[in-house]
């Protein structure tokens, strides 16, 4: 399903700005979205392939309130580097990682499932997938370094709407 299909209908809750694509390194959207029929969250992020326009996927309430609570918590700590999936259909998974390594940054990547994307092995002996990304894990896109504000204005602001 193309991204415009799963956000028709939605609402842009928080726009991280400043994130840029890995592979191009030109700005690239990153929303997290809430659609008006079914109050459902969505994650969007712009594609770093030409072959796909952007990701989209239905994100669980309680992941999106744990990736809040855990932007907050590394902010107090001023360390770690936990992940949080917003997304995990069995075949791919999108996750986003908040740390210090050692300046602040948050990154999004996608891992897809070895044993239902890959489809054979290339003459050298390298795995082949069938995602559009030709990979089983992709780094899809980062703000480095980030603004401790920033991310604490998206916390507070996927907080709100949640609890709103």
């Amino acid at each position: 399903m193309n991204a415009q299909t799963v956000t028709a209908g939605s609402e842009i809750v928080v726009e991280l700005p400043g994130f840029t694509s890995y592979y191009k390194g030109t700005p690239t959207p990153f929303r997290l979205r809430r659609r008006e029929h079914d109050g459902a969250w969505l994650y969007e992020l712009g594609s770093p392939v030409a072959a796909v326009e952007a990701l989209a996927g239905v994100a669980r309430e309680e992941d999106i309130r744990a990736f809040a609570h855990g932007i907050l918590e590394v902010l107090a700590v001023g360390g770690g580097e936990p992940d949080f999936p917003l997304y995990d259909d069995g075949y791919a998974e999108t996750i986003v990682t908040v740390g210090y390594g050692p300046e602040l940054y948050l990154c999004v990547e996608a891992v897809f499932s070895l044993a239902a994307d890959r489809v054979g092995t290339s003459p050298s002996g390298e795995p082949l997938y069938s995602n559009p990304f030709g990979g089983s894990h992709v780094y899809l896109g980062e703000i480095s370094p980030a603004e401790p504000e920033v991310l604490t204005a998206l916390a507070r602001e996927l907080l709100a709407a949640l609890d709103g």
